[in-house]
């Protein structure tokens, strides 16, 4: 019988670029009699390509549906839980736990915000869905022991500055809802996805052959002993130093930075949800891995309020937090942001 992986909210930028790159490695390896890949999306839109790879698509609608729930979970070794940005978050994040405690899942790796805890420090918090990440991060350990799950925490992505391509073509800035002074930090969306691999990566260890990939996932994830892993730049940045590494970056003179309120904010990136644009990954030559482009279909409401509200959270002073867990993931040093720009220069100019 064959053990599986599943994989939750593949039809988000992150569960996407998880999907792919995890099956990326399994189509090379040969494993494909031991494991499967299970990927689940409440709405099955342009997963072509991840169907190509060989994944398995699971249409879950909310989430809610406890046979569904117990179909998707059934010999399951390992979960990466990406959770959903609906209304029901904390519904859908709870059912996806509760499904993977009562069919035994080995090991469950949720994704999740830096420094989330840094909310129960705020004098007035009404970050709704800040709040349903957090509550669901205190969830994990009610269903795992600590050698069975870890909390992801990572830190915004660079991928996130592709939505603001054409205000800086158009206007020569950046505009975000973030004081100059504040310190914070992005990483690359290619690099979390290795990170993550690479926690969990079997090449170098010995086998006996018997076992399935999920296994060896899990023992190696296992050995780590850590249940919380913080992926962050090596240097945070303020907006100040941002523009000016984005202004060397994409070779543009004289970039500005305006903090700008939120609700204007807002409108700009729901005009981005249905521009051309961003309607497909880029076909031509890229620098970036195509799939890790963020398409307008994942600024549905949900993630745009959230985002609004991880913005707020960096306002306050609450992101500045750096750590050495992503480059010793990696093996290397992460990209930086200013590289971030000057490597997909290109890319930035077909988003005129």
């Amino acid at each position: 019988m064959k053990q599986a992986i599943v994989i939750t909210n593949v039809d988000s930028l992150l569960g996407y670029a998880l999907a792919y790159r995890f099956l990326e490695d399994w189509n090379r390896s040969n494993d494909k009699d031991k494991t499967e890949f299970r990927l689940a999306c409440c709405k099955n839109e342009g997963l072509h390509d991840l169907e190509r790879l060989g994944g398995q698509i699971y249409e879950m609608g909310d989430y809610g549906d406890e046979d569904a729930m117990h179909h998707l979970m059934k010999n399951v070794i390992y979960v990466l839980f990406v959770p959903t940005n609906t209304q029901n978050r904390m519904k859908e994040g709870e059912a996806v736990l509760k499904s993977a405690h009562k069919e035994k899942v080995d090991y469950l790796a949720m994704f999740s915000f830096l420094g989330l805890d840094g909310l129960e420090g705020l004098e007035e918090n009404k970050m709704k869905h800040l709040n349903q990440m957090l509550q669901l991060e205190k969830k994990v350990p009610e269903h795992f022991d600590k050698k069975s799950y870890c909390i992801i925490q990572s830190a915004i992505w660079s991928q996130f500055f592709y939505f603001f391509g054409p205000m800086i073509e158009d206007n020569n800035e950046i505009r975000l809802t973030v004081h100059k002074k504040a310190k914070w930090g992005t990483i690359d969306l290619g690099d979390l996805v290795d990170a993550v691999y690479n926690l969990s990566d079997p090449s170098g260890v010995e086998q006996t052959g018997k076992e399935s990939l999920g296994q060896l996932y899990v023992s190696n994830l296992k050995k780590k002993n850590c249940t919380l892993f913080q992926f962050t730049p090596r240097h945070n940045f303020s907006a100040e130093q941002l523009v000016h590494d984005a202004s060397q970056g994409l070779e543009r003179e004289d970039m500005t930075y305006e903090k700008t309120d939120a609700s204007r904010l807002k409108d700009y990136l729901r005009g981005i949800q249905n521009d051309n644009r961003f309607r497909e990954r880029p076909h031509h030559h890229t620098v970036d891995r195509p799939y890790t482009f963020p398409l307008g279909r994942y600024l549905k409401k949900g993630v745009i309020e959230t985002l609004m509200e991880y913005l707020d959270f960096i306002d306050k002073g609450k992101a500045d937090i750096e750590t050495n867990q992503l480059a010793d993931a990696l093996g290397r040093d992460p990209q930086d942001v200013r590289h971030f720009f000057k490597d997909n220069r290109d890319q930035f100019r077909h988003l005129r």
